[in-house]
Order: C-alpha cells, then sequence, then structure tokens
C-alpha cells in the first residue's frame, strides 16, 4: 500500500535558490506531481514524478519525465523543449512546519512551510501556495500528456451480464 501524507497535496513555492533561479513544487492527490525549477535566463527544467511517504517524515519522488527548455508568457513549454523519459529515485526527510517567509512584510505572520533534507533541486524551504492544483497545470502537459483517469468499475454488488 502507498501511502501519501494528504498534508502535502498542493502547490510550494521555495523563496529563490539564488538570485537567478527559483523552485517550485506541486503534490497531486493521486500521487502524481512535478517540481519546477525557473531560471532568469528563460529557461525551464521540469521534473514529473509520482510520489509517496513509506515512512514518516519520509518523501519518496520517482521521476518519471525530465523536460527541460524555455516557456511562454503563459508558462508552459515550447514545442520544441527536450523530453526525457525517467526512472529514479530521490528520497528526503520532510518536515511541516510554520515559519516566517523571508520577504514577508513586518505584519504577516508564520506560514505552513514544508522543510526538506537533503533539498529539493537545490531548496530546502518551501512555503504552501493558497491555490488548489491539477494535473492541467503542469507547464508539460501538452507535451507529455498524463495517462486518462482509470474508468471506475461497477459498483460493489452489482450484477454482470
Amino acid at each position: 500500500m502507498i501511502f501519501l501524507d494528504r498534508r502535502l497535496v498542493g502547490g510550494w513555492s521555495g523563496a529563490v535558490v539564488n538570485v537567478m533561479e527559483s523552485t517550485d513544487v506541486f503534490f497531486l492527490p493521486g500521487g502524481g506531481g512535478w517540481s519546477l525549477l525557473d531560471s532568469v535566463s528563460g529557461t525551464t527544467s521540469l521534473s514529473r514524478f509520482r510520489w509517496s511517504c513509506p515512512a514518516e517524515g519520509l518523501l519518496r519522488l520517482r521521476n518519471v519525465w525530465y523536460v527541460d527548455g524555455a516557456t511562454g508568457q503563459d508558462g508552459r513549454f515550447a514545442a520544441d523543449a527536450r523530453i526525457t523519459a525517467a526512472d529514479d529515485v530521490f528520497e528526503t526527510r520532510y518536515a511541516l512546519t510554520r515559519r516566517r517567509h523571508p520577504w514577508a512584510r513586518e505584519d504577516e505572520g508564520d506560514r505552513a512551510a514544508l522543510v526538506v533534507d537533503p533539498a529539493l533541486d537545490y531548496e530546502s524551504v518551501f512555503y504552501r501556495v493558497p491555490a488548489s492544483f491539477t494535473a492541467a497545470d503542469d507547464p508539460s502537459a501538452a507535451l507529455v500528456p498524463y495517462p486518462p483517469a482509470p474508468r471506475p468499475g461497477p459498483p460493489p454488488g452489482a450484477r454482470r451480464g
């Protein structure tokens, strides 16, 4: 059985890796997701993954696709992006806490924070993004479509035939 910590579901944004890059990570409720490393140079790297929590405080990401290239004004990858199939695993310890965002105004309080070690795409602290996300929000969704949702089977106790 695969355990998903439902508290992780949603978007998380890193403050900024450095002045040139930022990282965001998105966990979908069905165990899919992606991390996005943006650069001011206009290039974006995306890792699409399946996620699980095999033990308390342990996050496992099994990468299934890497997409690299330029993104348009809409944040979507251009058709000439480089797409590479993957099958590697990254594990990191994680904790959910509350922290003050580095750029918070003085009158703002602490925000929900996801702290990982080792870092995910060069970032160790991510802050909750107050919005909901679906696979359609993945900037690579048009280039590498998500598989369709499985069709539900007959209701329990239904007769076949």
